[in-house]
C-alpha cells in the first residue's frame, strides 16, 4: 500500500531513535498530524517480484533485446506490463522499436497467434477482449480464447 501526504514535520514528532543512516521517520503517534493526499492506497506490484525465478531467467537468457521481450510477452500474458519494466529487460535505446511491427516482438509473435497491445489507441479492443484497463504507458500479450477473439484480433491486425 502506498501513501502519501502533506505536514510540517517538528523535532518532536520523529521518532527518538535514528535508523542506521541516522534518519528519523515519523513517530506513528504523529500520523494524525499529517494531510493525507493518498492513504493506503493499493500500488501496483513489481514485475520481477511476482515472477518466479525460472521465467526470470529465461527472459533474461536471450542475448538481444527484441529476443528478451518476446519472451517477456510470450511467459507472460494478460499480465499490464509498463514502459519502465520493457526498458530494463530491453536494456536498448529506443527499447520500443523492440515491441513494434517492423522486426519487433508484435511481428515475433503474431503468427504464434499471440497479440501485444498499448494502452493507448487499443482501449476499445482491450474493453472488448474483457482485459483490464491499462494506463498509456502499459503493454499486454494475450491470446484469443475462442473463434470470435481471434476473428477480432485478426481483423485488427495483431495476429495472422
Amino acid at each position: 500500500m502506498f501513501r502519501f501526504g502533506v505536514g510540517i514535520i517538528r523535532v518532536e514528532y520523529l521518532n527518538p531513535a535514528p535508523n542506521q543512516d541516522q534518519k528519523r521517520g515519523i513517530a506513528r503517534a504523529h500520523f494524525a498530524d499529517i494531510w493525507w493526499i493518498l492513504r493506503d492506497h493499493p500500488y501496483p506490484a513489481n514485475l520481477w517480484e511476482v515472477l518466479p525465478g525460472n521465467i526470470k531467467a529465461e527472459i533474461l537468457s536471450a542475448k538481444k533485446g527484441t529476443a528478451r521481450i518476446v519472451k517477456l510477452f510470450d511467459l507472460i500474458r494478460e499480465t499490464p506490463i509498463s514502459r519502465t519494466q520493457i526498458e530494463a529487460i530491453a536494456q536498448q535505446l529506443d527499447s520500443l522499436k523492440r515491441i513494434r511491427r517492423n522486426g519487433g516482438a508484435r511481428d515475433i509473435l503474431a503468427p504464434r497467434g499471440i497479440a501485444v497491445l498499448s494502452g493507448v489507441g487499443y482501449r476499445d479492443l482491450i474493453e472488448k477482449l474483457g482485459l483490464k484497463r491499462l494506463l498509456a504507458d502499459e503493454f499486454i500479450s494475450y491470446a484469443p480464447k475462442n473463434e470470435s477473439e481471434d476473428a477480432l484480433l485478426k481483423a485488427h491486425g495483431h495476429i495472422d
